[in-house]
């Protein structure tokens, strides 16, 4: 899990190297002025797992929301709902001896959830944009030791973008995000995860 955050980096660190090269093209101009509401959504696609001493992931989807405000018809004061659509897995306890036993008896606790995130974009340039986001995550476990994890638990985030405004108060963004969030459990785990999203948005 280690590696996957580093790999989250990278891509994010891609990302922020090729908007630089492309904030010369984009343009502002049809964006409305001053502060208005937005709303848009999306779908993304990442891989996700619990570390816990040791660790694993699994690539999945996720449908997003978003309600906020914009400035200057960018993303200022976003709150994100997210949609985990598949289920993360959670590694076996170093004391499990059911699952070196008897595995068909043991089931690998695993979950899905919904997260939800307010954050403040940054923007770099005129449309590379980074977006911190912290708030909590709300998880549906199932397996044999579920009961032993918690439900709920701090989240946070960072992801970066670039908008592209096809005018009309509408703009798409291609974004590149990192997920934390807290548990409480065995071996001291956290749910860890990086992908790729796009969300459009509308400024009303």
């Amino acid at each position: 899990m280690n590696g996957t955050l580093r790999r989250g980096a990278v891509v994010l660190a891609a990302l922020m190297g090729l908007a630089a090269g492309m904030a010369s093209a984009q343009s502002t101009d049809s964006l409305p002025s001053g502060l208005r509401l937005t709303a848009g959504g999306g779908l993304g696609f990442g891989t996700g797992g619990v570390h816990a001493g040791t660790g694993d992931s699994k690539p999945g989807g996720t449908l997003l929301g978003r309600i906020g405000v914009a400035k200057n018809g960018r993303p200022f004061l976003v709150l994100d709902g997210e949609w985990q659509l598949y289920q993360a897995p959670i590694p076996f306890p170093a004391d499990d001896t059911c699952e070196k036993a008897n595995a068909a008896d043991c089931p690998a606790t695993r979950f899905d959830g919904f997260s939800v995130l307010a954050g403040v974009a940054l923007f770099v340039t005129e449309g590379f944009y980074v977006l911190p986001q912290a708030g909590a995550q709300f998880r549906n476990m199932t397996g044999y030791r579920a009961s032993e994890y918690s439900e709920t638990g701090f989240a946070a985030g960072l992801n970066a973008g670039y908008l592209l405004d096809f005018g009309s108060g509408v703009s798409v963004s291609p974004e590149v995000y990192l997920r934390y969030a807290a548990m409480t459990g065995p071996d001291t785990p956290s749910f860890r995860a990086f992908g790729f999203r796009v969300m459009a948005t509308w400024v009303f």
